[in-house]
């Protein structure tokens, strides 16, 4: 997908470098090649296709440029959500993996078990918050101030809840 956003975006900057050209020629050649290139991921560009090049004019170069960049803005929206969901896919199993470790630390009494899992919960509630980063990171420090006072096996499972939220 990265690579067809690629293509795409350098087809538009192509197509608006045309705008300003007076050679009709070179705007049909331009305008059949792109429409040509990019016709079968485009649907929309078929529409805009001419049986003779010497039909095509700067406004079917506009209605051209319009066309990918409405699919150039979709594609990069598109490409942003699976990433942000593969982060957040990530990011989840991470805490999932967490919890398990605490539950199953052999070190760590019951009390201190659910103490750990409250601050991931609370970690992860903090990371979800719609907040400023400044605003969250000052949240955080609340839990690196108590993390110096506690001991090792308390204060590894702390510091990865931080990481992985941060």
């Amino acid at each position: 997908m990265r690579e067809l956003i690629i293509v795409i975006e350098n087809d538009i900057k192509r197509c608006k470098k045309m705008m300003s050209s007076k050679d009709l020629l070179e705007l049909a050649i331009v305008i059949e090649e792109v429409i040509d290139k990019n016709k079968d991921k485009v649907k929309s560009l078929e529409n805009l296709k001419k049986d003779n090049v010497w039909k095509y004019s700067k406004k079917d170069l506009d209605n051209l440029i319009e066309n990918l960049e409405h699919f150039y803005n979709n594609l990069v929206n598109q490409y942003n959500d699976s990433i942000i969901k593969k982060e957040l896919k990530n990011k989840e199993s991470r805490i999932k993996k967490l919890n398990e470790d605490i539950k199953n630390d052999l070190y760590l009494d019951r009390e201190h078990k659910n103490e750990l899992l409250d601050i991931i919960d609370n970690l992860n509630i903090i990371y979800n918050e719609n907040l400023p980063k400044d605003y969250k990171w000052l949240k955080v420090k609340e839990y690196i101030n108590y993390l110096s006072k506690c001991d090792y096996n308390l204060g590894k499972y702390i510091i990865e809840g931080i990481n992985i939220i941060l």
